[in-house]
């Protein structure tokens, strides 16, 4: 239209008249409605692009701990070791009884722990000898998560072996998941530095195996960010060694 007006006109009055119509819109209050349309375009792409990344993310999660329990011989039940397990929940959540101090032991199979945690997500500290198969139950967490019909958060399995404490923990979490699933890294399905956008919008479920592994100083350090990083999700796993599963 612009440049059969130009045709018809000439250059200079159809220079003009733009000049004229753009003042009077950035005046006129259509400018309000613009900056929100345009607002809410950006803001629904994004929450598009973020939601894409996470179901992308739950998908590659689940096909790669599929294969990995396979190769441990988790997804046959005569294969699988037994594991015998106790919980101990904290007294002041909503599971105790009013006026009731004492913790609430449990115990059963590994796929009444994975129910429980299910059906009621809180802080799960895992904690078995070394060479126990703490990671076992980790990797069928992990599944059952990636399952649920609506999974509201990616479950993330990393090893905090690989952590070094000289970078922050919450950098290391989202360079581990973009080395680890590198497709993240298409901006123009995912947006710029969607694993560290899943990570700020509390879409991911860290599963942190290992925490034995670590230098006393850097497992203080590891348990300070899962108490004070407010986009760690409350109900984080974490796995440990008697030894340490005290200061956890």
């Amino acid at each position: 239209m612009v440049v059969w007006a130009v045709l018809q006109f000439g250059f200079e009055p159809v220079t003009a008249a733009l000049g004229i119509g753009g003042t009077i819109l950035v005046a006129s209050p259509a400018k309000a409605i613009i900056g929100r349309t345009w607002a809410w375009n950006a803001e629904r792409g994004e929450g598009a692009q973020l939601d894409a990344a996470a179901e992308a993310l739950n998908r590659a999660v689940e096909r790669h701990w599929t294969t990995e329990a396979g190769r441990r011989k988790q997804h046959l039940v005569v294969d699988r070791i037994p594991v015998r397990w106790d919980t101990v929940h904290d007294p002041r959540s909503r599971t105790a009884r009013a006026g009731d101090t004492r913790p609430v032991t449990q115990h059963g199979t590994l796929d009444t722990l994975i129910d429980d945690y299910l059906a009621q997500p809180s802080r799960l500290v895992i904690v078995g000898d070394v060479g126990s198969g703490k990671t076992g139950p980790c990797v069928d967490l992990a599944l059952a998560l990636c399952r649920r019909a609506d999974p509201q958060r990616v479950p993330v399995l990393l090893q905090l072996s690989t952590w070094d404490p000289a970078v922050s923990f919450q950098d290391w979490m989202v360079r581990r998941i973009t080395e680890d699933y590198r497709f993240l890294n298409d901006t123009t399905k995912y947006g710029q530095g969607s694993a560290m956008e899943l990570f700020l919008h509390r879409r991911l479920l860290p599963i942190l195996d290992g925490l034995d592994e670590l230098p006393p100083e850097a497992r203080a350090q590891v348990v300070r960010t899962l108490r004070d990083n407010t986009h760690l999700p409350t109900d984080t796993v974490l796995t440990t060694s008697h030894s340490t599963g005290h200061s956890a």
